[in-house]
């Protein structure tokens, strides 16, 4: 089963992780937020690059972090399970 927010895909952490072609994860402030993008290319040019948002098992929404940081502490040791990780 996917988990879906707004119709996009909700992956966890280890979900982003073990996708293959490997993704790229973009850290992105939308609305005061901190989300966790995952795509297709290193730059999201329209939807169809999107693939994902990070999110926690058990919730229905995406992680909000509080700050740019914050995301980046928890993407940092994965860094190598992906395509690329930018801000």
């Amino acid at each position: 089963m996917t988990v879906q927010f707004n119709g996009i895909k909700l992956f966890t952490l280890d979900q982003a992780r073990q996708h293959e072609p490997r993704l790229h994860a973009r850290i992105v402030n939308i609305s005061g937020n901190w989300l966790v993008l995952f795509g297709q290319k290193m730059a999201f040019t329209d939807d169809a690059d999107l693939v994902a948002i990070l999110y926690e098992q058990g919730h229905e929404s995406p992680i909000a972090f509080d700050s740019k940081t914050a995301a980046a502490d928890l993407l940092d040791p994965h860094a190598a399970a992906f395509a690329s990780v930018s801000c």
